[in-house]
């Protein structure tokens, strides 16, 4: 079951830390080829090669460089900046490629003028969604366990900055429909960021929160195992329910490049049943 998205669709995210001493400004999607070349060229440059020839569609996707928070970065980064870069592939090659790479990565690349370390890649993570969705209908519900400390940026009534530690449903399905849409250039079906004020509600939970120690910033984050249940409008249970799989793999909320956020899920019951 594609669930109305491209299948086969597989992401990873690379590192990068700058390294040249001049400022790197921001790499829109379309300006990434280059930059993909080079780290597959490190993989197999022959086979690079012939990717880059072929008149066809070249097999992968580049989104948006990013910071460690998920925002877009400034204009100029200076060295030392560590930003997150994630790809995409839709071919079967590219795809073992970019597997590869998660093992292989060269320790530094050049982009222009640039000089870039490439210092980790995230493993791949289908999207299809064949897996993540019973045939019988739309789940339910969807039991997340928050393995690592989980933690969201927000703003409190006075328009302040906070980080929350519980993890309401809205904080949760926003922040992975803003990164899913930041990641990968497929729409979900259902825009979950219009939905109502309790389309996603918490049914149960068991939890704690954990102090943690970032950059001499100390941060409270959740852990535990929450069932939320999924929204009845039309494909939203669905759509909320890849975002939820997906996460097992992107993590969720804040500094989740860093460790924190990192999710199991399990997807149950259907829509019918409620």
């Amino acid at each position: 079951m594609a669930v109305g998205l491209a299948p086969g669709w597989t992401t990873v995210m690379v590192e990068l830390e700058v390294l040249s001493d001049r400022g790197l400004a921001p790499l829109r999607p379309d300006q990434g080829h280059g930059l993909v070349f080079e780290l597959l060229s490190a993989w197999d440059p022959e086979a690079a090669t012939e990717l880059h020839r072929d008149p066809r569609d070249k097999g992968f996707r580049s989104g948006w460089l990013q910071t460690a928070e998920g925002d877009l970065p400034g204009p100029d980064q200076p060295q030392g900046t560590v930003l997150y870069w994630p790809l995409g592939a839709t071919r079967p090659e590219v795809r073992q490629m970019l597997y590869a790479l998660a093992g292989a990565a060269p320790e530094e690349v050049r982009f222009g003028a640039n000089v870039l370390g490439v210092r980790m890649v995230w493993p791949g993570v289908d999207v299809a969604a064949e897996d993540a969705i019973d045939e019988s209908g739309d789940p339910a519900w969807a039991d997340v366990d928050f393995q690592t400390p989980t933690a969201f940026r927000g703003r409190d009534s006075a328009g302040r900055n906070v980080v929350h530690s519980w993890p309401a449903p809205r904080l949760l399905i926003e922040g992975l429909a803003r990164r899913w849409e930041r990641m990968i250039p497929v729409p979900l079906p259902v825009d979950l960021r219009a939905m109502d004020e309790g389309a996603v509600t918490i049914e149960r939970w068991a939890g704690r929160c954990l102090r943690a120690e970032v950059e001499r910033q100390t941060v409270w984050g959740g852990v535990g195992q929450f069932r939320y249940r999924l929204p009845v409008e039309p494909g939203a249970a669905r759509a909320a329910a890849v975002l939820l799989r997906w996460a097992e793999a992107a993590g969720v909320g804040w500094r989740a490049p860093h460790g924190f956020g990192q999710v199991a899920v399990e997807l149950g019951g259907t829509q019918r049943g409620r």
